[in-house]
């Protein structure tokens, strides 16, 4: 690595940081210190940043990414107008936190309290009563009812080391295409408009459709309530020569730099709002990406709100496959995607005649 003044001057600060730490100049690397070398020795014969590593850096962005089959936090930090500072840290924590646990009771008791709220609502009314009265009581109903399977589905899957992963062969194209036609009427419900866009009618790969599907509507919760009432989502699929590229973008208000620093650390995360669930959504998310060898990354995008891009490794099978048995129904003949956006979408979306 040849010697300039940029290096001079700030190498005495980078090798001093105990994390794996590089500086950034647009998408090279031109200074790391000895423990990001131990973990990306290519950097000696290629400083040039991998798309599939680092699929969206922005001058303050954080996500996580999958480096040697261990799962690291990723933060992007401005030192001047053209340099970035990348330090990445393990992520040791895979447990839930003590208070995590601790408001379990709280969340299920005030999802509770609205089921039997309504129940006894519902119970008052006699056929010859208004309708719309008990639509909006019945309605409560449901979205309380779904609200809790969503809490003890992602409580179920946060006991388990591999979420149940279960990989095969599948077209991500397809999946996108049917995913996103498939959630974008829902969405109107929270008057929020979803656009889909990519130029692929097939991309084949290997994984578990069922935890993808769950990481999509993970992130897709999050970017409808930042987009709000009378916003738009764009959600993309596009690939590089060994990597599917997955992008969500709301057109809310963004992070803070502070918020978005902290956004993929469990510890540094506020305990949720009540009623607003235990905020494992994120995290079930980071682990479904590190399952797929995947990389998960954050940032705001200027004037308009904040971008989720997703690389995931594009994994062909060969020769027969093997013989397993179908995932268990957890869902219990509840719609998926009504269940992981429960906590997105308001009352209106689960009055009876929506339902059916």
């Amino acid at each position: 690595m040849n010697s300039n003044p940029v290096q001079k001057q700030y190498a005495p600060l980078l090798y001093a940081l105990p994390a794996p730490s590089l500086l950034v100049q647009g998408r090279q690397a031109i200074l790391w210190n000895q423990p990001a070398e131990r973990l990306l020795p290519r950097l000696k014969y290629d400083p040039q940043l991998p798309d599939a590593l680092f699929p969206s850096l922005s001058s303050r962005s954080a996500g996580m990414a999958t480096i040697q089959g261990k799962p690291y936090s990723v933060q992007a930090s401005p030192v001047d107008d053209t340099l970035l500072l990348l330090t990445l840290t393990p992520v040791l924590r895979t447990e839930l936190s003590s208070d995590r646990l601790r408001l379990l009771g709280e969340q299920l008791r005030l999802q509770l309290s609205d089921l039997i709220l309504s129940a006894q609502v519902l119970m008052s009314i006699t056929a010859g009563l208004n309708r719309p009265e008990a639509n909006r009581s019945m309605a409560l109903l449901e979205r309380a009812l779904y609200r809790l399977l969503r809490l003890t589905r992602h409580l179920e899957l946060m006991q388990q080391p591999d979420l149940g992963y279960r990989s095969a062969p599948f077209d991500l194209a397809g999946f996108c295409a049917q995913f996103a036609g498939e959630v974008a009427p829902l969405l109107r419900a929270a008057e929020v408009e979803l656009h889909y866009r990519s130029e692929l009618s097939s991309l084949l790969t290997c994984g578990d459709v069922r935890l993808l599907q769950l990481l999509l509507l993970t992130l897709l919760s999050n970017s409808v309530k930042a987009a709000g009432a009378g916003g738009a989502i764009t959600f993309s699929l596009g690939r590089t020569a060994s990597h599917a590229l997955l992008q969500l973008e709301d057109n809310g208000p963004g992070l803070s730099p502070d918020a978005l620093s902290r956004l993929f650390d469990d510890e540094a995360v506020p305990p949720p709002a009540p009623g607003s669930g235990l905020g494992l959504g994120l995290a079930l998310a980071r682990r479904i990406v590190a399952l797929h060898h995947g990389t998960l990354v954050a940032g705001n995008v200027p004037n308009h709100g904040l971008s989720i891009a997703i690389s995931l490794p594009l994994n062909r099978a060969g020769g027969s496959l093997p013989l397993s048995s179908p995932p268990p129904d957890r869902d219990g003949g509840f719609s998926p995607l009504l269940v992981e956006l429960s906590d997105a979408l308001p009352t209106t979306a689960f009055t009876p005649d929506d339902m059916e």
